[in-house]
């Protein structure tokens, strides 16, 4: 099975479209067999499916299709796992594992601080209990001067 995931630096591309390099991996079973990086920078934008399918990829990850390449994968025999962000050597473990998922954000480090940002914000985390005298009481600290007004 030959798996294609369009990259950007070292992370999933979010757009097939903007991708600079597409990374090529021959699996068989769950063994990584050989892999092979793609410039495609000058890839037409007309034919990309086609494209692929004549290099005998068999699976595209990326982060999101354009309408116009969407409809160019339509007729493919290239299975699409769209809707996926994350650092590639996440992605080619899930790849590897089969657990790939369209649609997953596979930023583990990311999502949790994220997470923990969006309950913070939304008052659903419970405060962090206030020491005396560090002004997180209601008091204000001593050693600090504060103007009227």
């Amino acid at each position: 099975m030959r798996i294609s995931i369009a990259t950007r630096e070292d992370r999933v591309c979010p757009r097939f479209d903007r991708a600079t390099t597409l990374l090529v991996i021959d699996v068989r079973g769950e063994q990584e067999q050989n892999r092979e990086v793609m410039n495609i920078n000058t890839w037409p934008a007309r034919g990309r499916a086609t494209r692929l399918a004549e290099l005998g990829i068999d699976q595209l990850v990326c982060g999101a299709l354009s309408s116009f390449d969407e409809a160019g994968f339509e007729d493919s025999r290239v299975r699409l796992v769209s809707r996926v962000a994350g650092p590639v050597d996440a992605v080619i473990h899930a790849v590897l594992s089969g657990t790939i998922v369209p649609g997953r954000d596979y930023w583990r480090d990311r999502s949790d601080a994220r997470a923990r940002g969006l309950r913070r914000r939304r008052g659903t985390q419970q405060p962090e209990p206030a020491e005396p005298g560090n002004g997180t009481d209601g008091k204000r600290p001593e050693s600090t001067n504060y103007q009227k007004g």
